[in-house]
Formats: C-alpha cells, structure tokens, sequence
C-alpha cells in the first residue's frame, strides 16, 4: 500500500521514543584512543556561536558548547535539562532557572550565572553583529542574577515559548565572560571555549579538531578526537569513506546512495529533515514584484517529480509553511503545494510578465540538490512560458542586485510557527529586513505580534492559520519540500543523525561497535 509521504512523516514523529529522560544521562564505557574523521562538503567559517547559525555550524557547534535547557534532538518539542537542571515560570513574564553545579569552561574558569548574563547582553546589544540569534531572543529584556546558579529571564511581554529560545542552538549556547574578555571575539571566534564534552584543539578552514573533554561534567564520548575535514567534491567524501580515511561523510545526493551499497564496510542513514527548500523571491524586483507571476511559478513546479527525480521520492511536498513538531499548532488538512501547469500558464498571460529572463542565482554544493533542482525547475516554467536562467555564484554573491530568485533553507529553529514562519518571514526577520518583501496585507506583521505574546493557544492557532493564507497569496517564498538528508557511516561506528544537521557525538549518540 502506497503511504502519503506527510502521514509518513506523521507517523515517523509520533513514533520517536521519550524513553530517556535526560539527554545527558546516557552513558558508556570510554574506548580509549578512538578518532573520529568527518568528511563534510563545508565546514564553518568560525567557531563563535552566534556567529555561525548554519548548517556547517550545527555540525561541529554542540559538541563544543551547550544551552541551559536542551531540545531533544529525536524529539524537538520535548525539552531536557542542560547546563540548568530546573527551571520554572515565576510569573508569565519571568523563566527562573538553577543552573547545574560543578560545571567548568575548558579553559578551567567555572561556569556560574554570570556568563549565562553575559551570553544574552552579548547578542542583546545595540550594537550586536549576531541578527539572527538576536532575533531568537529579542524577547527577553532583563538578566537578572538571583545568585551564582540561579538566574531569571524576563519579558515585557508574556512569551509563549521563552523555553524553546532558550534551547535554541542557533544562538542560545553559552560562553565564558572571563577568557571573551581576555582574549576577544576574534581570538574566540578561532580558539573558543564552551562547556560541551569536547575541546577545539586545532581550527582552520579546512580542517577542525576537536578532542574529549576529560572535566566535562557528563558523560565522557567514547571517542577521544573527532576530525573535521572539508572535501567539497561528493565522489572524493564517497572515496575517502570507502577507503577508510574518513569515518563519517555529509550530503550524500540519493542517486548515490546505491553506490555506497556496494560496499561491505559502510552504509547510508537518511533522515527527512525539520526544514524546508525555499525559493526566496524578490517581491519587489520586476519582473517578479506581480503576485500573479510569482503563483504561477509556484504552480509550474511539480514537487513530486522533483522528489522522484532527484530524492528517490524520500523529500516530502509540505502543507504550507509548518513543520510537524508544532505539535497542536499544526494543520494537516491544509493542501499540499500545488502542481497545476495549465493555471501556471494562464496567470502568466494575465501577468505583467513579458518574457524577461528570471535570475535565479545558486551556490553548487552548500545545499544538497540545489543546482541540479534549480536547472530541472527552469525547464518546468518554460513550459509555462517563463524564462530563467541559472547562475552558479559564490556565497558573498548570490545576493546580488539583479536577483529574481535564491535557494534558501527554511529550518525550524524551535517546534512553534514563531520559530519557523515567522522567525524567517516577520516584521524583524532578513526577509523583510532586507527590502524583498513588504506585506501588502498589515495582518501578517500584527498576526505576527499577536502570535509572540499570547498565551491563548487556540487564538494562536487561529492567528497562525490566517498568517498562512496571507503567505500564501503574496507569496514571497515558494516551498519546494521537506528534504531527505544522507549520511554515510563506516559500518564500525553506530551513530544516531537527527531531524537537522547536527552532528552529536555524545555517547547517547555515538557508539563504537569495532570493525
């Protein structure tokens, strides 16, 4: 029987254990003198947390620094404890939390309620460099230290999901006020120090190491260094996996996963991911500035055949802009992304479209598939009567003036609309900061803002729904579809991937099985 590919995804979410009640509290017999070599297609271009709220950060970032509550990565809407043990709403304004006692920086400097005070107003300035992980935050007003391991968060305004900010790792980790001070953020951005159960010995661009934390207060990895290569070519990660130079590879495009199933040695683990492909459009850049144009885009795109074509038809069609952990605040009787090429072709005749030729920038190997989509899409709206062209540009380019259309990936920062579609798309998000859309509909931004304070989940809810149809029909991202992310693993280590790109090598995670 052919299973939907949502209910798939459904019935994969419902399934996820909560066995375990800490993350934290697995563990397991030290190996000694284990290394574990990564092979990735991309690797940070600094160590700094905020600084590095990327894909290629997610896999190096959290085993170096921790939150004070975490998310647990099988099952984000389930919250544990980390460097805080407890943490309680003292008002709905105020989240205490008493932090984790014993707990020591790799440098030796005690970790105490300070540096949490320090790591907030750090992205909470004025002047911070860090927007994304400020906006994640933005909510809290106050830090106020109660004593050296318990502190108070506070908001002006009832936050409904002041917990998940915390656990965010995208901007929530916490580092030491003494040695940023000492040393600076530059020094710190190549030789950080964090709290988590390993320590960057080594940093350059194309190659991270990392060794075990001997005073980490939880349980010790049972791999003594881990290895971060950088080789961007897929056939050289697949080599050098095979070969046995490297232990694990990232971003195994699906057609080659059958070749990694030649071998005896090694095996492929996919994980359909918490994030959506998204084509960002310029709304205010003709000739994509006519809504009617950018719906008829989105109609000239058959998801399905992309998936079949290039996800072995493991990537899934979203229903609108919401991922399954929002839990109560999702809708899965909302339509599946729509694939209707004879209305695509009707709403370009109604347009204002008159043949330009579409740029449709992209960046070769930072997302899986993304040039190879990107040139099967252009060939889909020429059958629609749309003119693109494809352009492979460097990273510090792909935002280039004359843009009509970007690849951008849409992750769920935390399991609420807030930490998804409005994060990305509201009133402070790049999206709208950066001059590329301007909702003609005010309802989205005051929805928005609604959304952030109430406590109301059912008026949230409400709320969510009509900031939806209002994307929907101004349509300043067209989504594309839940990718399917492939790992390869050398069949002597067993290792869990999770639902993002978070490489964790805790021993809950990582186990050493031998050859």
């Amino acid at each position: 029987m052919n299973v939907n590919p949502w209910m798939r995804m459904v019935r994969r979410g419902l399934g996820v254990a909560l066995a375990a009640t800490s993350l934290f509290a697995l563990s397991n017999r030290a190996v000694a003198q284990l290394e574990l070599v990564v092979g990735a297609a991309d690797l940070p271009r600094t160590l700094d947390p905020p600084g590095e709220t990327s894909n290629t950060g997610m896999r190096v970032l959290p085993n170096v620094f921790e939150p004070l509550i975490a998310m647990d990565p099988e099952n984000n809407s389930h919250l544990l404890p980390g460097l805080a043990v407890s943490w309680q709403r003292v008002t709905d304004n105020v989240l205490e939390l008493n932090l984790r006692e014993g707990v020591v920086f790799h440098n030796g400097d005690p970790f105490t309620s300070a540096d949490v005070k320090f790591s907030f107003e750090r992205l909470l300035a004025e002047d911070s460099a860090f927007s994304l992980a400020k906006s994640l935050v933005s909510q809290i007003s106050t830090i106020e230290i109660v004593d050296d391991h318990t502190i108070r968060l506070i908001t002006e305004e009832p936050d409904p999901i002041l917990e998940f900010r915390v656990a965010s790792v995208f901007g929530s980790w916490i580092v030491p006020e003494k040695y940023m001070q000492e040393v600076g953020e530059e020094v710190f951005s190549r030789q950080p120090v964090g709290t988590g159960p390993f320590k960057v010995t080594n940093y350059s661009p194309d190659r991270i190491v990392l060794e075990r934390f001997a005073d980490y207060w939880g349980p010790q990895p049972v791999v003594d260094k881990v290895v971060f290569r950088e080789i961007p070519e897929v056939a050289a990660r697949i080599t050098a996996l095979v070969n046995g130079e490297v232990d694990i590879i990232t971003q195994i495009p699906p057609d080659q996963i059958q070749v990694l199933g030649r071998y005896d040695n090694v095996s492929a683990k996919s994980q359909v991911l918490a994030n959506m492909h998204v084509l960002i459009v310029n709304t205010l850049n003709p000739p994509t500035d006519d809504p009617l144009l950018r719906r008829a885009l989105s109609l000239g795109i058959n998801r399905e055949l992309l998936s079949a074509a290039l996800w072995s038809g493991e990537a899934v069609v979203p229903r609108s802009h919401q991922y399954l952990d929002f839990g109560p605040m999702l809708n899965t009787d909302r339509p599946m992304e729509e694939y209707d090429p004879e209305l695509a072709r009707e709403l370009v005749a109604q347009s204002s479209y008159k043949g330009e030729v579409l740029n449709y920038n992209v960046q070769d190997g930072y997302y899986t598939n993304e040039v190879e989509a990107a040139e099967v899409i252009v060939e889909m709206w020429k059958d629609i009567g749309v003119n693109a062209r494809v352009r492979i540009m460097e990273r510090s380019q792909r935002n280039s003036d004359d843009r009509n259309l970007l690849p951008w990936s849409n992750s769920e920062r935390f399991p609420d609309p807030l930490g998804g579609l409005w994060l990305l798309w509201g009133d402070t998000s790049s999206r709208q900061g950066a001059g590329e859309w301007e909702p003609a509909d005010p309802d989205f931004n005051r929805l928005g803002n609604f959304l952030a304070t109430s406590l109301d989940q059912e008026q949230r809810y409400e709320a969510f729904q009509q900031m939806l149809d209002i994307f929907e029909t101004e349509m300043p991202g067209i989504l594309l579809y839940y990718p399917s992310e492939t790992w390869g693993v050398n069949n002597k280590w067993d290792w869990t991937p999770f639902q993002s790109h978070v490489m964790d090598f805790r021993p809950a995670y990582l186990q050493y099985v031998g050859d």
